[in-house]
């Protein structure tokens, strides 16, 4: 029997392939024009037996002719559940973040993609010049040494190098040292493989394991999921902002999650997730019900067109 989610990515699957005969293109256009393996994997995404890789949902989107919303919702909660509950947790951790987001929304174009370019120059540049500060004013040899090797540039590197000299402050604030083990234990590991890895920026943190990275090394700074992405996951990052200045929807309700009042601003964080998935999915059911005669026979058309947005998912 099928999972809940294999049924979604199957929707979304046929919502593509829906998408593309209304444009009139094919499946081997989809696959040149996006760089991909060949016609066959367009068709796999399409049966729902293949994900679209992440760092390619905007250009799917743009190539499908389909608007960022509600396609790109679509996309990473049926494909790529993790990233779209950390995306969802970042948002409701950094009112700043927010703010500044809902900013790039403005009507007037050009003024859009000012903010756009100063969107992206701030959400990076400031958190990573931040790291390479505070590392800097640890003068420590070492330290001073990898740093100048690394540079102040967004890599695995100095995040790893950051992540690492947290393990050891954390020690001597315990009057100790936290060793690998310790962290290995907190995270629930088989080995200290991947950490160890991890700390020598020779690999990234897994995505949904950034939240629990974050309270195993007891960092307590509210950009670290953020710029755990944009040092160690290039692709998951740029994504993550193409939410923000191509989703209207999902910019504004993130602002709205922080509000002064303290019961409103906990119940907008608690049902973000929630409202930002059930919005998308209501914008799919809205396209077949429009599109009915090219829903495949069988219980698709059963399924697809008894739709409530607040149930069935």
């Amino acid at each position: 029997m099928k999972s809940a989610q294999q049924k979604q990515q199957d929707e979304v699957g046929v919502f593509l392939s829906m998408s593309r005969q209304l444009n009139g293109l094919s499946q081997n256009h989809v696959a040149t024009t996006l760089d991909l393996k060949g016609p066959n994997f367009v068709s796999r995404i399409e049966k729902g037996k293949a994900i679209i890789p992440l760092g390619k949902i905007r250009a799917f989107a743009e190539v499908y002719g389909l608007s960022f919303f509600p396609f790109g919702r679509l996309v990473l909660y049926s494909m790529h559940p993790a990233a779209f509950s950390l995306f969802s947790h970042i948002l409701t951790l950094e009112p700043e973040l927010a703010v500044a987001a809902k900013a790039c929304h403005v009507k007037n174009p050009k003024r859009r993609k000012e903010q756009i370019k100063l969107f992206d120059d701030i959400a990076k540049e400031e958190g990573v010049a931040r790291l390479f500060s505070w590392l800097s004013s640890l003068r420590i040899n070492e330290i001073t040494n990898r740093l100048e090797t690394i540079g102040q540039k967004a890599s695995p590197e100095l995040f790893s190098l950051y992540v690492w000299i947290h393990r050891k402050i954390i020690g001597k604030r315990h009057e100790g040292t936290l060793s690998l083990d310790e962290i290995v234990q907190r995270l629930r590991q088989s080995g200290p493989q991947l950490v160890t890895r991890i700390e020598k920026g020779k690999a990234p943190i897994p995505l949904d394991r950034i939240v629990q990275f974050q309270a195993a090394y007891e960092i307590r700074e509210p950009d670290f999921p953020r710029l755990a992405l944009a040092c160690m996951q290039p692709e998951a990052y740029a994504t993550f902002m193409d939410f923000l200045k191509y989703d209207r929807l999902y910019a504004k309700a993130a602002k709205e999650c922080h509000v002064k009042n303290d019961d409103t601003r906990r119940m907008r964080i608690r049902t973000f997730g929630v409202r930002m998935r059930n919005e998308a999915f209501a914008e799919m059911r809205s396209f077949f019900k429009n599109n009915e005669e090219l829903i495949p026979d069988g219980v698709w058309s059963n399924r697809m067109l008894r739709y409530d947005s607040t149930a069935g998912l």
